[in-house]
């Protein structure tokens, strides 16, 4: 496994426990909380920075830990550990088309909101979960890429 899918795992998997804790915490204050009144601004930011720093620690321990068994195994030489190739250059990029396009819809989405004047707390959940499905889009489109090839 390359890095840069080793990279992905790790993408993917902090974008999604960090946006289904932060759906969990704001969405149990929906049923008994007016909209209007749910302080969602701090929690919202508390997961962007928690994202940054667990994709930032994951990558950090990933590739400890990919320097380490290579170094046990024997597979492989622990400089060879952020070399890409043309392979990994393309899957990268067709991951990026597909988050472009995600955030684009999502950002539509978030555009209609706020052209019909809804509240300011679905304007700001649609961009940052346009966010959220854009990185879970094209991690899942990059790692079928690697898994099933192009």
């Amino acid at each position: 496994m390359t890095f840069k899918q080793k990279f992905t795992w790790v993408s993917l998997i902090a974008a999604v426990a960090v946006a289904c804790t932060y759906c969990a915490v704001v969405g149990a204050k929906l049923s008994t909380v007016p909209v209007a009144r749910i302080a969602y601004q701090l929690p919202m930011g508390i997961a962007i920075g928690v994202f940054i720093v667990l994709t930032i620690v994951g990558t950090i321990l990933m590739g400890i830990g990919t320097g380490i068994a290579m170094e046990i195994t024997g597979e492989g030489d622990t400089k060879d550990i952020g070399l890409d190739d043309e392979r990994d250059d393309d899957i990268d990029q067709r991951g990026r088309n597909t988050s472009a396009w995600v955030a684009a819809v999502g950002s539509g989405i978030a555009l209609v909101l706020a052209m019909v004047r809804a509240d300011q707390f679905w304007i700001a959940n649609a961009i940052y979960l346009a966010f959220v499905a854009s990185t879970i889009a094209a991690a899942a489109h990059k790692l079928v890429i690697y898994r099933r090839g192009f």
